[in-house]
């Protein structure tokens, strides 16, 4: 099985249109613990499943989960 790999900008979408750079800035930020990249040349590619990972642990609780892949950090 091959895993998804998605670029900043993908990563962007992912969470409501964010700007790339908020994504270097959740990167920078050690208390959000934001999935690191791996890098294909100078290109940084985030793992899909590390990335819903993340997000399942940013969940609140008591927090009603939806279908919907975007979520806020």
């Amino acid at each position: 099985m091959t895993q998804q790999k998605l670029r900043k900008g993908d990563v962007a979408k992912r969470y409501g249109n964010v700007n790339v750079r908020t994504v270097d800035r959740w990167l920078a930020d050690p208390a959000l613990n934001f999935p690191r990249p791996i890098f294909v040349g100078r290109a940084p590619l985030w793992d899909l499943n590390e990335l819903t990972q993340w997000e399942i642990t940013r969940a609140r609780p008591g927090r009603p989960q939806t279908e919907s892949t975007e979520l806020r950090p």
